[in-house]
């Protein structure tokens, strides 16, 4: 009993982290066009039937990397984009001929591309904080996100390029993914220059449903200056 209120208490306060912006976009199956809704997290009903499909989920990786060559089963994809709390626009995507007939043998208004929506977002408002990109993620972005976790990733780029937002999204999929790192034993620690770009940062992953992640400077990690000292474990040093 004592478990059951410990989760639900954990649940409830995972929920009230998110905004009304939960749901993402979805996506519509070619072969049983029956729709599914990419979520911030996934959500089931009280009959156990899927609301919401979290971004992390390998059955939620098509909305991020269908195109036109490969359109991994999807017959249309859209996106939402929130403002203050309300749909305030989407873009759809087709795959199939028959999705750009729409009811009554209609042609279907949609993009054939994926640019759409990231192009929107460029005109955007700016904000002090960094935004999670859940509704812009590009195809090679995900590869990144989605990577294995065993051995370095090195991602490489010019400043503005996004490699920082990347790596934010990545350490919410690992810690969702990775049982090693999901749990006790394992974690992940994310390292910035210096505590401005924390704060500037510091939204991110909650957006993403994850609060676990450590964030820290090299300076929280290793004393600098004057109180420098010799490390005598080579290990660590």
């Amino acid at each position: 009993m004592h478990r059951e209120i410990h989760r639900l208490t954990a649940r409830l306060r995972s929920l009230r982290r998110f905004g009304l912006d939960l749901c993402r976009g979805h996506v519509v199956d070619a072969e049983t066009h029956e729709s599914s809704y990419i979520g911030r997290l996934g959500l089931l009903d009280t009959e156990g039937n899927q609301l919401l499909v979290d971004w992390r989920s390998p059955s939620a990786e098509p909305y991020f990397v269908a195109t036109q060559a490969n359109p991994m089963g999807l017959a249309r994809r859209r996106r939402y984009r929130w403002t203050r709390g309300r749909v305030s626009d989407y873009w759809d995507e087709v795959f199939t001929a028959e999705e750009l007939e729409g009811e009554n043998g209609e042609h279907r208004l949609a993009a054939l591309d994926d640019h759409s929506a990231f192009m929107a977002s460029l005109g955007s408002d700016r904000s002090h904080r960094m935004r999670d990109v859940l509704g812009t993620i590009q195809a090679d972005q995900d590869a990144i996100i989605r990577a294995g976790s065993r051995g370095a990733l090195v991602v490489d780029g010019g400043p503005g390029t996004g490699k920082t937002v990347v790596a934010l999204h990545r350490a919410a999929y690992l810690l969702y993914a990775d049982a090693l790192v999901g749990s006790h034993r394992g974690g992940v620690l994310f390292v910035g220059p210096h505590e401005p770009y924390l704060a500037y940062v510091a939204d991110v992953l909650p957006r993403l449903g994850e609060e676990g992640v450590h964030i820290c400077t090299l300076r929280d990690l290793v004393p600098e200056g004057g109180s420098a000292a010799l490390e005598d474990d080579a290990s660590i040093a």
